[in-house]
């Protein structure tokens, strides 16, 4: 097992994946647990209204992607939102951030009633652009989800008013 964690976020990812492939670790918030990574974890129990026969996504009662998906940028927000003060990444007063791209591989299903656990860890701060890979395990620790995904901060004021202008046209 290595010492320590690269800090060059391509070769950050590969290490991690390549750790988790190995099995040095069970799951991304035990690796997040050993190398003190900036990290975060929700719970989550899945609904009736989470399943991919109710919002369209597919004809079974199992936790839909689209869902699974919604809960891994809910972790990639609030971890954002809980750095602390003086740490890179921390957002200016005004703004937030969009989610502009996720990379994900859904390859464990589980029904209603089932908790899970969505776990985001920073694994880059690029000018205003937030790189975090994120699994979602279940209550037996088996992944169910894994992404990579990428966030950038925008002044929301801005934005919207953007958004607003461009739906004018």
């Amino acid at each position: 097992m290595i010492e320590t964690l690269p800090t060059n976020p391509a070769i950050l990812v590969s290490t991690v994946h390549t750790l988790l492939r190995d099995r040095e670790f069970d799951n991304l918030s035990d690796l997040c647990h050993y190398y003190d990574c900036a990290y975060k974890e929700l719970l989550h129990t899945v609904a009736e209204n989470e399943t991919a026969s109710v919002v369209g996504s597919g004809l079974l009662p199992v936790y839909a992607t689209p869902q699974v998906v919604a809960l891994m940028e809910q972790t990639a927000c609030e971890l954002i939102a809980g750095l602390p003060a003086g740490a890179e990444g921390v957002l200016a007063n005004g703004d937030t951030t969009v989610g502009t791209r996720m990379v994900i591989d859904h390859v464990k299903a589980c029904g209603v009633g089932e908790k899970v656990c969505s776990t985001a860890m920073l694994v880059g701060v690029n000018g205003r652009a937030y790189d975090f890979l994120i699994e979602v395990t279940n209550q037996r620790g088996e992944v169910l989800a894994k992404a990579e995904h990428t966030r950038f901060s925008v002044n929301s004021e801005r934005f919207m008013n953007k958004v607003l202008s461009s739906e004018k046209l």
